[in-house]
């Protein structure tokens, strides 16, 4: 199943307008498939390399990542094979660090599973968080995990064009307030840009 932020931007993202079929690019930045068991990651993954095995770009413990032309947007699109969790698409999206792309669509039950507070969230145009793990002290990269989740932050407030809610705003000062010496290292925001 497709989850977080291209299911979010299936159903929140702008259209091109020439072409309503399409998602304008900034609103997603790859295509994260999530499975339900290691059996059936395995299965797929097998699949998608004896198709696209030279469109490996990285492989983590987390997920195998491709880079695959796709004809038909003229683009190409980077595809992650999530193989860091193993559930089912209701439990799933309560794993996510922000409500508004706690989204997942089955592909094959051709079925949406959002957070209950996700289209609220969307409407109101606020960012509200669900579980901000690297915001937590106890996260073994803290405090550097923090700029990490400023990062994410960031790319869905521009994205949606969204304001952090109040509990969000609380969080993010008292942690800004914390750690006023932190600085920004190139190679830790490269995870928010880069690969699972």
């Amino acid at each position: 199943y497709l989850a977080g932020g291209f299911s979010t931007a299936l159903l929140f993202g702008a259209r091109e307008e020439d072409n309503l079929n399409k998602i304008q690019s900034l609103y997603y930045d790859d295509i994260d498939i999530f499975f339900t068991s290691e059996q059936v990651f395995t299965e797929l993954s097998k699949l998608f390399n004896d198709q696209y095995r030279n469109s490996i770009v990285s492989e983590t413990e987390n997920a195998l990542t491709y880079s695959i032309w796709e004809e038909s947007i003229q683009n190409t699109v980077k595809i992650q094979l999530v193989k860091k969790f193993f559930k089912q698409p209701q439990d799933l999206i309560e794993t996510f660090d922000i409500v508004n792309c706690s989204t997942c669509y089955c592909l094959f039950k051709k079925f949406w599973y959002l957070h209950e507070k996700t289209i609220d969230c969307m409407a109101n145009k606020k960012l509200s968080l669900l579980n901000p793990v690297m915001l937590d002290e106890k996260h073994p990269d803290y405090p550097h995990s923090i700029t990490i989740q400023l990062e994410r932050f960031s790319k869905y407030i521009t994205r949606y064009d969204l304001d952090l809610d109040l509990s969000a705003m609380k969080l993010v000062s008292y942690h800004s307030d914390k750690n006023k010496n932190l600085t920004i290292s190139k190679n830790k925001t490269m995870y928010v840009n880069g690969y699972y």
